[in-house]
């Protein structure tokens, strides 16, 4: 690469650039990419839309818009999955929550499911219910108990035909017990199962 003396003198020397500069990188193979992270209405195991033509890789996170649940794409025994690992509605106001998970196939019976509570709590809002795959006839209703006796009063935790969600249930479940004190006892009766429910969960928001 030639430089050009433009004056030159005893005393003085002016340089010019080139007239031409010839740039030689070598670009090697496309690395693996970073994170990302994916959104979609529903969590990531039903809103599969935003994966049509990128598939998601470990580390990956998806948030619901539906219910602001954030989920990592992890490695399990048996293959990578979904989990969630944070509620950002519960987290905004001072709220924590547990997700039990009640059943794959959904039908109707009694302490389903048991917790023991590991501390003493406050439940901080209605209890919500979800599901993967909706009802196709009936409502699911759930019902709550502590040391044998239901938290709600006339009206149970429900999902309606063809809904995933408690959260547009027609008739609001009514909550008259929140204390829950260590090691209570905490059972899931399934009221009513209605027909092909699938995957169904049950969020509990509470303080200490």
């Amino acid at each position: 690469m030639a430089i050009n003396v433009v004056i030159s003198q005893d005393d003085l020397t002016v340089l010019a650039p080139p007239s031409n500069v010839d740039l030689q990188v070598e670009v090697g193979p496309t690395g693996p990419r970073g994170s990302k992270i994916y959104s979609g209405a529903n969590e990531p195991t039903i809103d599969t839309t935003p994966f049509t033509n990128d598939p998601p890789k470990l580390g990956d996170l998806f948030i619901t818009r539906n219910s602001l649940f954030v989920y990592e794409y992890v490695v399990v025994p048996g293959g990578n999955i979904w989990t969630k690992i944070l509620d950002i509605n519960a987290s905004l106001e001072g709220q924590q929550a547990i997700t039990l998970d009640i059943s794959s196939s959904v039908y109707s019976a009694s302490s389903i499911y048991s917790y023991r509570a590991p501390f003493d709590m406050t439940l901080s809002k209605t209890p919500r219910s979800y599901l993967s795959v909706a009802s196709t006839s009936g409502s699911v209703v759930v019902d709550i108990n502590k040391n044998g006796s239901s938290i709600f009063g006339s009206n149970k935790l429900s999902i309606n035909e063809n809904d995933l969600t408690s959260v547009s249930a027609s008739v609001s479940a009514s909550v008259v017990v929140t204390s829950i004190s260590d090691n209570d006892l905490l059972t899931v009766d399934v009221d009513n199962a209605g027909t092909n429910a699938q995957n169904l969960k049950i969020i509990l928001f509470y303080t200490r």
